[in-house]
């Protein structure tokens, strides 16, 4: 695929040729392998960033334009842990303007069905819906953000039927250089091999339309998203595969500031993964000033990845970070992190990780392992909490702390 030599040329271009740039426009987490970690331009994978021109399947070319406009934060409400108590748990929250809200939400488990995977939803203007297939304990971590002005928010829940693997929705025209989707998931299973029944890429593949796309679709499954478009961001979005035998790639994209880009990565794979968490838990690592990473610890199973890098533009900070999960780790203490001193009113932390069982690469049995709930624990330290139930597993953790501007 060749690739325009700047975005200009896109915007000059007739109206089919233009059309024809927009095809390759492709625009967190509960559940997902890589949680929230941050267009004719670079283009790389799924819901993780991966540098597709070393990679076999490069999926699109992306045009990146800078946004011009602000998104100044009104509010951030921090819950840093909540416990499931009920399939459907509604959460009171201080009201907000839903057309200018989202919510972002992470949790861990003490089981490896995927049944306890629960999703997340701005359900009403003082309200956040948590919904799981049944009740193990679960510790949900979640942050509700307000902007003043300069952002606007479309959400929905959608099922995918026994059978379906793509669906489409329509949506209130967006700005496709500052948009980005922030989706969760569930499943009604009991089986650990059926995870990626739930594995999900969303996609905007065009400024009208979130495509949701599964690998596996034996299962009914549901999806609760949010579609997020701030004027103060310009938003480089991708796919890419990583096949069986791949353990990792990047995405070589146009210029980012890392101090003020922060990822969402998504992943979906195929029947061969078998529910093996080690093979779809992929850490998003942002590596250069125009480099993503895309990193996990086996390899049964092709996967495909979706990111979003999204750049703020109007003084937001983002802080990058990572760490080991040894084998003598057995759960507590929980996991912390020092960063630089942050507004709690007006920041929000973001995960993903890889996953290892050592002496068992084919397991099936870790999501447990797999699942961190994550949240600010004061305005310098990042905590990171899982329960596993079964022998816990090593791996490695990627964070990020994300401090909107007012």
């Amino acid at each position: 695929m060749s690739t325009p030599k700047d975005s200009s040329r896109c915007r000059r271009a007739k109206p089919e040729q233009s059309r024809g740039c927009r095809a390759y426009r492709f625009a967190l987490g509960l559940g997902m392998s890589a949680a929230l970690s941050i267009q004719c331009a670079n283009y790389g994978g799924e819901q993780g960033l991966l540098g597709f021109m070393s990679l076999p399947d490069v999926a699109a070319l992306l045009v990146v334009t800078e946004g011009s406009g602000s998104s100044p934060v009104e509010s951030i409400t921090q819950v840093p842990a909540t416990t499931v108590t009920g399939t459907t748990s509604a959460v009171t929250v201080p009201t907000v303007d839903m057309s200018r809200s989202f919510v972002v939400c992470s949790q861990n488990s003490g089981s490896s069905q995927p049944q306890n995977v629960a999703s997340c939803q701005l359900t009403a203007a003082d309200e956040v819906t948590i919904n799981t297939h049944t009740v193990n304990g679960q510790s949900i971590a979640m942050s509700v953000i307000q902007f003043s002005s300069g952002a606007s928010v479309q959400r929905g829940s959608t099922t995918l039927a026994a059978g379906t693997a793509t669906v489409d929705l329509s949506l209130s025209t967006v700005n496709l250089n500052r948009a980005f989707v922030i989706a969760y998931t569930r499943l009604n299973s009991t089986s650990w091999a059926d995870d990626q029944e739930r594995l999900v890429t969303p996609e905007l593949v065009n400024d009208s339309t979130l495509r949701i796309t599964r690998g596996v679709s034996t299962l009914a499954m549901d999806v609760d998203w949010q579609v997020v478009e701030l004027d103060a961001a310009s938003v480089q979005s991708g796919s890419t595969t990583l096949t069986a035998g791949t353990a990792s790639g990047s995405a070589t994209l146009a210029p980012f500031d890392l101090n003020s880009s922060f990822v969402l990565a998504y992943v979906r794979g195929d029947a061969a993964l078998a529910g093996r968490e080690n093979s779809y838990s992929v850490q998003t690592v942002p590596t250069a000033t125009n480099e993503l990473n895309f990193v996990r610890a086996q390899t049964g199973g092709d996967l495909n990845l979706h990111y979003f890098l999204v750049a703020m533009n109007d003084g937001s900070t983002i802080q990058h970070g990572s760490g080991n999960v040894e084998t003598s780790y057995t759960n507590t203490p929980l996991k912390t992190a020092a960063i630089t001193s942050v507004d709690l009113t007006r920041s929000i932390a973001l995960v993903s990780l890889t996953i290892e069982q050592p002496g068992s690469p084919t397991s099936d049995a870790d999501q447990d392992s797999g699942l961190w709930r994550v949240a600010l624990q004061n305005s310098s330290t990042v905590e990171l909490e899982r329960r596993s139930a079964e022998s816990p597993r090593v791996g490695a953790l990627q964070w990020q702390v994300v401090q909107f501007q007012n």
